[in-house]
């Protein structure tokens, strides 16, 4: 198995598409073993 692999991705009230294109391009790697945190 592979090493888990964190992306963490800090937002503060953010409306202007950061967000999505932030959360779609992490979704778009091919690494299988990953974990996405997002904190507001």
């Amino acid at each position: 198995m592979r090493p888990l692999v964190s992306i963490g991705i800090p937002t503060y009230n953010r409306a202007d598409g950061y967000l999505k294109e932030t959360l779609e391009s992490a979704l778009a790697q091919t690494y299988p073993n990953m974990e996405i945190v997002v904190a507001d």
